[in-house]
């Protein structure tokens, strides 16, 4: 059974036992209540010229009682499917998020094992040749090392992920308009410098590459926000949201030395620093993607920049 599977069957058990606690409080208070019972009144005979009667309850009374009565009955009946509903709702964040963590898992471990195998093809390749040559030989070494960059880039934007996922470790003013080399107003953020360095410079990256021939890119700040775009290809609106995601990229193929993490960092890193991100399509094309940071507490008086 799986973590979720199970988490899931211990919630619709704690679930079922409230719900029959409250079922069996409804009909202990109806059972204290005794509505149906009948009252004996004693009515003066001199009066009305007739013996004592029995007068039933007040029929509001057993009307209300029956209906608590009801009321604890179907709680009753309901516990278990009731419960097991109410925990799959709770329990479904989780799944996204273990649906998410696998996914990640999966594409990280697919980045790491492509290189790995046009690596070993590559030596393979060479050493089979008899006739291979010191040139031959020298050029498969330089196209392994390559490849090994490659995936030392991948390795240092997963650390940088994980690293903003947990969370800042030191906080001071950092002034990201300098960084961006911004126009505009003047930004002071509270936060890790080189995480907002990072942030900024795959911002940047991101901006240059996804571009066309002779493009411009453009960079702006106000208090609060950081600004980038760029004149690239038409971009479909839909396929914005899922550019945010590890390993997601418009084209199946790679850019550059790029594996699709550059604005997923740049979403974690801005969220770890209490903002968020978001993008929009240009209709000309291209992308502006707008990160939204707090000012610093003492912005004003940091005599930064």
């Amino acid at each position: 059974m799986s973590r979720v599977a199970s988490l899931r069957r211990r919630l619709a058990l704690l679930y079922a036992a409230g719900f029959l606690a409250v079922g069996l409080v409804l009909i202990g208070v109806v059972a204290a209540l005794k509505p149906w019972k009948s009252i004996r009144t004693a009515v003066d005979p001199a009066r009305y010229g007739a013996p004592a009667v029995e007068v039933s309850s007040n029929p509001f009374r057993r009307a209300v009682g029956f209906g608590v009565l009801g009321g604890g009955l179907l709680v009753v009946v309901v516990a278990l499917p009731g419960a097991w509903v109410l925990a799959g709702r709770a329990v479904r964040p989780v799944r996204s998020a273990f649906d998410s963590q696998g996914r990640f898992i999966a594409n990280a471990a697919h980045e790491l094992r492509t290189p790995l195998t046009a690596e070993r093809t590559v030596l393979q390749v060479a050493l089979s040749d008899p006739n291979a040559s010191v040139e031959s030989l020298r050029a498969a070494c330089e196209q392994v090392l390559d490849s090994g960059r490659d995936q030392q880039r991948l390795l240092e934007a997963l650390l940088i992920l994980a690293s903003a996922e947990r969370g800042l470790e030191r906080v001071q003013p950092v002034d990201v308009s300098e960084l961006s080399g911004a126009e505009g107003e003047q930004l002071v953020v509270d936060g890790d410098p080189i995480l907002l360095g990072v942030l900024v410079a795959n911002l940047l990256d991101n901006a240059r590459e996804h571009n066309v021939a002779g493009g411009w890119v453009q960079v702006v700040t106000t208090r609060g926000e950081l600004e980038v775009s760029n004149s690239g290809p038409v971009i479909p609106a839909e396929k914005v949201p899922s550019l945010f995601e590890p390993f997601e990229r418009l084209g199946s193929e790679r850019v550059g030395a790029h594996h699709g993490l550059g604005l997923s960092i740049v979403r974690a890193i801005a969220r770890a620093h209490g903002g968020g991100v978001r993008a929009v399509a240009r209709p000309d094309g291209g992308l502006s993607v707008t990160v939204s940071l707090p000012p610093a507490a003492r912005a004003s008086g940091s005599g930064l920049r």
